[in-house]
């Protein structure tokens, strides 16, 4: 079966996340994570950059990488007027398949008026704009974060006034899943991924939650909103790939969430 990771970071040699992947029996290199993706035959992953001031790291990291991951930018709410240049130039020349924003971390709404430069570029030119949704952590920053400004139900808001954006919803907005899969059965241009819905391994009972939470979304809003990711290095992409199998079994939602809606989506 052919493979896309719609979600993984390359955070490599920052303590946080060498952290992370240690806890989860991760090596946090591009040859880990390359090693990764050809023992589980994904094909390719989306690499997103986990602040503005990063982004061309990011870049770096995928040259690299032999065509295997597709770069995309963070934007920042908080600092928008600083790095929206180079963001807005670098999405222009095509550096990137996407944007991300993490409202949850910096206390702001999808909607904000103050992204809308953001916003009319992305829309002009197909790309997604990718938002954090649901749960937060703890990343050591002064200002700790506030779930509510990543609650599912703000996407919706967004997604009525840009009916022409593309919007997806990293982490399918859990645990407001049921309220995520409303928004995505009403809006055309609203899409999610399954990242992130574990850390480090996937607990017996947990899973049989999460799975359930997943098998309402899809028969809410159809397979063809969502698609697969992990949020490696959070944890190991075989016991991801396996359980994706498990919810959808070898159906026909299983090829279009593991591989074609991203592909659809990212365009490549």
């Amino acid at each position: 079966m052919r493979i896309i990771d719609a979600h993984v970071h390359a955070a490599f040699g920052e303590k946080l996340w060498d952290d992370v992947a240690s806890k989860a029996g991760v090596r946090n290199t591009l040859e880990g994570l390359l090693s990764e993706m050809d023992e589980n035959r994904v094909e390719k992953a989306v690499a997103i950059s986990l602040a503005a001031n990063e982004n061309m790291g990011i870049i770096e990291v995928c040259d690299k990488s032999g065509g295997r991951l597709i770069p995309v930018a963070a934007a920042s709410h908080r600092y928008f007027s600083k790095y929206w240049n180079k963001t807005q130039r670098g999405l222009k020349d095509g550096l990137f398949a996407g944007v991300k924003l993490y409202p949850g971390y910096e206390h702001f709404y999808p909607r904000d008026k103050k992204l809308a430069p953001l916003y009319r570029l992305c829309e002009s030119l197909g790309l997604p704009v990718i938002f954090h949704t649901g749960i937060t952590f703890d990343t050591g920053e002064p200002q700790k974060p506030v779930i509510r400004y990543a609650h599912p139900l703000g996407i919706d808001d967004l997604a009525s006034e840009w009916p022409g954006l593309k919007i997806l919803m990293a982490h399918s907005g859990n645990p407001w899943m049921f309220d995520a899969a409303a928004v995505l059965y009403k809006n055309d241009n609203v899409y999610a991924d399954i990242s992130g819905l574990f850390e480090h391994s996937i607990d017996s009972a947990y899973r049989r939650l999460i799975m359930r939470l997943l098998g309402d979304m899809v028969a809410w809003a159809g397979s063809s909103k969502v698609m697969f990711g992990t949020d490696w290095p959070l944890i190991r992409m075989k016991s991801y790939v396996d359980f994706a199998k498990g919810v959808w079994k070898d159906g026909p939602a299983l090829e279009g969430i593991m591989y074609r809606n991203a592909r659809k989506l990212f365009r490549f």
